[in-house]
């Protein structure tokens, strides 16, 4: 399990409140990450974040996401991408992020990706929409699929699953 650091804590604690306090949700977020065996065998595993301390829905998923894509476990995605923000509205998620998230290109490769970051965001509870901006804007990604209010991951998993991995 990875604990969110304390500097971000510190950070959090200063933000102003925008949605119900962690209280009322789960004190541990797992994200969803994929590795390949050499014989191309794709396998599912989950990395806890534990949240100590009052934070809010938003202020989790930001964490939790921002170290799905820093910590180096998620398969195909690009270096340096940085969650810009989160917001929640009803059981809609809104992620944007950085512009380094384009930096990938195969189509192999962004089902992998959108299946890792879909399975993720529509685990934390209440959240049954995903939407993906990328530096603010609805656009598409390298190989044209954009996610707007997505419902569900398994699309991308079904191919993500039947691939070798990730493609180079």
């Amino acid at each position: 399990m990875r604990k969110a650091p304390l500097f971000l804590f510190l950070l959090l604690l200063l933000c102003p409140a925008q949605s119900v306090l962690a209280a009322t949700a789960p004190d541990t977020l797992q994200y969803f990450y994929l590795t390949y065996s050499p014989l191309g065998q794709a396998d599912w595993h989950t990395e806890g974040i534990t949240f100590h301390g009052p934070f809010t829905a938003e202020q989790q998923a930001y964490l939790l996401l921002d170290d799905f894509f820093t910590a180096g476990l998620v398969s195909s995605a690009p270096r340096g991408v940085s969650v810009i923000g989160v917001k929640i509205e009803g059981d809609l998620l809104t992620v944007n992020l950085s512009r380094q998230i384009l930096n990938y290109g195969g189509t192999a490769n962004e089902n992998i990706l959108l299946a890792q970051f879909l399975k993720t965001a529509l685990d934390i509870p209440g959240i049954r929409k995903v939407t993906l901006l990328v530096d603010s804007f609805l656009r598409p990604l390298p190989e044209g699929s954009m996610i707007r209010e997505a419902t569900i991951w398994s699309d991308y998993a079904q191919e993500a699953e039947n691939l070798s991995g990730p493609s180079d």
